[in-house]
């Protein structure tokens, strides 16, 4: 409010001001009627005739009502200080500011006592001689983001009707919504309610208005807006007219008249002096100025020390600065280049071991397609008529086969493990059947080098949840290292369930682990030396996959051993028990075999490219009594399906033409279109990852098994499938 005050105070010389007076109507049915446009200006006075002379009875404290309805103000003042001087009969009349204007512009009345001068105006009638310079603002809410006239496009701009604020906006051609009000009061009042965006007001007038009406929510931009003349109009061509009330007003500014009434209505906001309090004012102020300036000098002479001080440290700090600045970016560049070379190893060593996935993959595939042959063949001629020593190379064929597929799949293992493929399959099993699955593969073993087995187990069989294939591949690993390091004696294994954990111990008496092996035997492709001084058999991987199976499963293995007295393995895996479960039934289909001429009726559609492979699968099919057709590809499946009946397809994956994951899809869209019962498919194929088996899942085949298989697994698979497929859905 102190702000506003002050722009009051140091604008009254040459702005536009108004004082609030009365606010009364006055309407006036009187009709008035304008001198003739002939007479010349001395005619005029002669004449004798009176002039009509209107105002707006609202603009205080220009022109406005008193409270006995008299005009008054400044133009009033002047326009009858005019009349005086020059001899003229003068009658004034005021009224709204819209009327009076229209009545101007129609010629309807002699002259109008105030009103800004414009060029469109100009048009429409004639102007004296300036008696007062007006200056307008924009008034605009506080907060507002509008900073100049550019700024209104768009926005709604409250004006006063027929006013010169209405007349620019116009003028302006300005892109935005006017809302017209009767006076600048209203039209304050409503910016302040947020009526509208912005207002366009006399500076001092509308300043006034803010004070008055308390209005807090408005303020003006310190920019001026426009700067106009105020002067007498008449109308159009009243030349004669004119040149009296110019002549008037210039004999009011020499006689000092015009001074007069000037201090009476603006005096009072303009401190006047007297000389002698001038020349006091004056030496007071030279005085202090004179104080001021002693003080400038000493506090800048003190300054420029304290300057110099301050920028010679600041200086060395900037030097500091500086060096440890071309330090850091010298860090950050080479953190840079380490992160890019990071990213550039890490990126070339997932390529590298999706390179080795990719390769395993393949060559598993590659490898074992012929060794699911070898082995296959020589399960069969172990079936034929065989002299000793034949039966003995064929058991030694045999062996070696099964061997490289055990090195095969232990490979296999340690790439589904180390690149985050190998998933956890867990259910609920009896803990017996997982001794009895595991039992007869471990008496194999050691009946090779005639070593004893040791079973301990306990008494009760409880259900326990968790991962029963990788269970079993832990134990038998554990055991066929430790069969492959003794010579003799024998191995123990001890399986036990308490806690909700399952501990497996396998104990032997074999060369045992020098201590500085222990750290390392976890380790991939570590191989440790036995008694000759030379390594030991096979690819060192079976420790390995048993700690990384361990880990898997959150469980734990250690290790204890003495050289030349063996060594002891033990286990602690979680295993939750469900006394009030059933177990799995994936173990009855484990120890459900079909005995010969149990299939008879059993029509199977074999679909294999390989000659070796088909025969074998038509051999043990056909012992077993099934009667078998062959196809060599997806595609040609897909059409003996369409003109036979089968209750079995045993499905190679890897085929020419078509493969069997698209020649699933096929037959199962066929059975659906048809409206028929699906066959039963089993996936036979050297692919051995997990998601190779769920993309035979997702095709549609209802059960699985990876090559080379034994002929009893192939059995025990068509087992389950036969029996489950109708009532539990695929594998």
């Amino acid at each position: 409010m102190k702000q506003l005050t002050k722009i009051v105070i140091l604008m009254l010389p040459v702005i536009f001001f108004t004082w609030p007076g009365p606010l009364l109507s006055f309407n006036s049915n009187k009709p008035v009627k304008p001198i003739s446009k002939t007479l010349q200006s001395a005619d005029i006075v002669e004449a004798k005739r009176t002039l009509i002379a209107r105002g707006d009875f609202n603009y205080p404290p220009f022109e406005y009502l008193d409270d006995n309805g008299e005009p008054q103000g400044f133009n009033v003042d002047i326009i009858k200080a005019v009349a005086n001087v020059t001899g003229l009969q003068i009658r004034i009349i005021l009224g709204p500011w819209e009327n009076v204007r229209d009545q101007l512009e129609k010629s309807e009345i002699d002259l109008l006592i105030g009103m800004f001068k414009t060029e469109e105006r100009m048009k429409k009638a004639d102007f004296t001689i300036p008696h007062f310079i007006s200056t307008y603002t924009i008034f605009t809410q506080k907060q507002s983001q509008i900073k100049s006239f550019k700024d209104l496009s768009g926005k709604k701009i409250l004006v006063q009707s027929g006013d010169l604020g209405y007349d620019y906006v116009i003028e302006q051609n300005l892109d935005g919504r006017i809302i017209e009000k009767q006076d600048w009061a209203e039209m304050l009042k409503a910016l302040n309610a947020g009526e509208g965006d912005a207002a366009i007001a006399a500076m001092l007038q509308g300043t006034m208005h803010i004070i008055k009406h308390n209005l807090n929510n408005v303020v003006p931009l310190t920019e001026p807006l426009i700067q106009r003349s105020y002067c007498i109009a008449v109308p159009k061509g009243e030349a004669a007219l004119l040149a009296t009330l110019n002549e008037g007003l210039n004999i009011l500014k020499t006689t000092g008249e015009y001074d007069e009434i000037y201090e009476k209505w603006f005096g009072i906001y303009e401190e006047r002096f007297s000389p002698a309090r001038s020349l006091r004012i004056m030496i007071i102020v030279s005085v202090l100025l004179l104080l001021i300036i002693f003080a400038a000098y000493i506090w800048n002479w003190n300054l420029k020390k304290q300057v110099r001080i301050k920028t010679g440290e600041l200086t060395k700090e900037l030097e500091i600065k500086s060096r440890m600045q071309n330090q850091l970016e010298k860090a950050i560049e080479s953190f840079d280049i380490s992160r890019k070379e990071a990213l550039k190893a890490r990126y070339e060593a997932e390529e590298a071991n999706e390179a080795k996935t990719r390769f395993l993959a393949n060559i598993s595939h590659e490898l074992r397609t012929p060794l699911h042959g070898i082995i296959g063949i020589s399960k069969l001629l172990e079936t034929t008529p065989l002299n000793r020593e034949q039966m003995d190379m064929m058991k030694m064929i045999s062996t070696s086969a099964e061997n490289l597929t055990g090195i095969l799949s232990d490979l296999l293992d340690f790439s589904s493990i180390h690149s985050g493929k190998l998933t956890l399959r867990k259910s609920f099993f009896n803990l017996r059947s997982l001794i009895d699955t595991t039992a007869p593969v471990m008496k194999v073993m050691a009946l090779e080098k005639n070593l004893k087995i040791i079973m301990e187990t306990g008494e009760s069989d409880p259900v326990i949840n968790t991962d029963k294939e990788r269970v079993g591949q832990i134990l038998l690993n554990l055991f066929s290292n430790a069969v492959k390091y003794t010579d003799s004696g024998h191995v123990k294994v001890s399986i036990f369930h308490y806690d909700e954990k399952l501990e497996i111990s396998v104990a032997d008496t074999g060369v045992g682990i020098e201590p500085e092996y222990l750290d390392t035997i976890f380790e991939p492709f570590s191989r440790i030396e036995n008694n000759t001084g030379t390594l030991n058999r096979g690819v060192g991987l079976g420790l390995s996959i048993v700690k990384s199976l361990v880990d898997l499963l959150n469980g734990e293995i250690n290790v204890e051993s003495r050289p030349g007295e063996g060594s002891r393995f033990i286990v602690f895996i979680p295993a939750l028990s469900e006394k009030s479960e059933t177990p799995d039934t994936e173990d009855a289909a484990e120890k459900t075999d079909l005995p010969e001429g149990t299939c008879s009726g059993i029509n199977v559609l074999i679909v294999e490219d390989e000659n070796i492979n088909r025969l074998y699968l038509k051999k043990i099919l056909s012992k077993k009594g099934c009667i078998t057709d062959t196809a060599l590809n997806g595609l040609e499946a897909l059409n003996m399906i369409k003109t036979k009946e089968y209750n079995l397809i045993l499905m190679d994956l890897t085929m020419p033409v078509m493969d069997g994951i698209t020649a699933t899809r096929e037959i199962r869209i066929y059975e659906k279109n048809r409206q028929i019962q699906p066959v039963p498919v089993i996936a036979l194929t050297a692919h051995a990852y997990p998601e190779d088996m769920e993309r035979c899942r997702e095709a549609g085949m209802d059960g699985y098994l990876s090559k080379p298989f034994q002929p009893s697994d192939l059995m025990k698979e068509i087992a389950r499938v036969l029996d489950k497929v109708d009532k539990e859905g695929p594998f």
